[in-house]
């Protein structure tokens, strides 16, 4: 007999016949309190007849509860087989339940990007109608001669830089037309043409690429950016300018045309340049001038003046912006009094001046960071400066 399902019957077996239960007690037979034979001095032991034994009563009573276990399985109905997902079935379920979440996260990523996409777009063509307006504006405001100018140095300059007619050019480029797109190129172009057209060795200017305007494909930069000893921004426009010998003007002309330029450099053979320092732009801030045969002053809007070997050149007599100032090998005899008129001076080197004699002034003393005094006559007393 199967009892796997024993726990879930509840029945009640069937009671004692009543007869038994009402029926009147009885003393038990004399025979039931007599004691056992084999064992005389034992004590009393009571004996049920065979027939009244309690085993009997239970064996009799666990084979009618079996029977009733047995009816009542019968009548269960069978059970179903617990049926269990497979693994492939599971990955499927969970498949339909992401499924949705992943795209409605794509579509709306992909939502996000189209925005974005689009939002940029309009940015760049309201970029675009803005510079084409105010270059359509600008080019209003310039006269016939101005926009005469700009478009022939765009078509011809490239090809014919020779043929570019500067001299009439370039008063309407340095004026009204300065702010138009291509005048401060073609201000460059006309102010490193005239360098060239003084030089001293044709030959030294065309070996650096002068007179020839390279293209961004060729170069990687455009217009006079390739020459060499120019220096130019990501506009195009000549910021630094390197001659050195024998890539020297015999005289230096003016160069107020490169309206950007910030660092001047030239570094002379004792013999040129030899003109007077010609006109130089606001723009400029360091000027360095060695071994030249140049005369004048020096601008008193510079940050940063070297002259070495170069003694027809002036420094400015006073300046609020100078910090750095160099006069090495200048014959200096003047007294060092005037240096208190530099009011923002922390570098100063004055080696080399033989000629030179006194002390420092306490309040630029004070001021300086660097000083350099050796091959002077100058006597020993600001902390800073290096003495013979």
């Amino acid at each position: 007999m199967d009892f796997r399902f024993r726990e879930h019957l509840s029945f009640i077996p069937s009671p004692l016949p009543r007869s038994s239960i009402n029926a009147p007690r009885q003393s038990p037979s004399p025979h039931l309190l007599a004691p056992s034979p084999s064992k005389p001095n034992s004590p009393q032991t009571f004996l049920y007849p065979p027939t009244t034994r309690p085993s009997s009563l239970i064996s009799t009573r666990t084979a009618e509860w079996e029977r009733a276990v047995a009816e009542e399985e019968r009548k269960l109905p069978p059970w179903e087989a617990l049926a269990l997902p497979s693994l492939k079935e599971e990955e499927e379920l969970r498949r339909k339940k992401v499924e949705p979440r992943r795209k409605v996260v794509r579509r709306a990523g992909g939502t996000l990007v189209v925005l974005i996409l689009l939002i940029l777009l309009l940015n760049i063509i309201i970029l675009h109608v803005r510079l084409a307006r105010l270059s359509r504006s600008s080019r209003s405001r310039l006269s016939a001669s101005a926009t005469a100018c700009l478009t022939l140095y765009n078509l011809t300059a490239p090809s014919q830089p020779d043929t570019y007619p500067c001299g009439q050019c370039l008063p309407y480029l340095l004026g009204k037309a300065a702010d138009a797109p291509g005048a401060g190129e073609a201000g460059d172009f006309c102010a490193l043409r005239d360098v060239m057209a003084a030089g001293a060795n044709a030959a030294a200017f065309e070996g650096a690429g002068w007179g020839t305007l390279s293209s961004e494909e060729d170069a990687g930069v455009g217009g006079v950016c390739g020459w060499g000893g120019v220096g130019c921004d990501e506009r195009g426009r000549v910021v630094n300018l390197t001659l050195s010998f024998p890539l020297l003007p015999t005289s230096l002309p003016s160069l107020t045309p490169l309206t950007s330029l910030s660092t001047l450099s030239i570094f002379g053979n004792n013999t040129y340049p030899s003109s007077d320092l010609p006109s130089l732009p606001s723009s400029l801030s360091t000027l360095t001038l060695s071994h030249t045969a140049l005369s004048g002053f020096a601008p008193s809007s510079l940050t940063n003046l070297t002259l070495i070997a170069s003694p027809s050149v002036t420094p400015p007599s006073n300046s609020s912006t100078l910090l750095s100032l160099s006069l090495i090998a200048q014959n200096l005899t003047t007294p060092l009094k005037g240096l208190a008129n530099y009011t923002s001076l922390i570098l100063l080197d004055l080696s080399q001046n033989a000629g030179l004699s006194g002390d420092i002034p306490s309040a630029v003393c004070k001021r300086l960071r660097e000083c350099d005094l050796r091959g002077t006559g100058v006597e020993e007393g600001c902390g800073v400066c290096l003495y013979d």
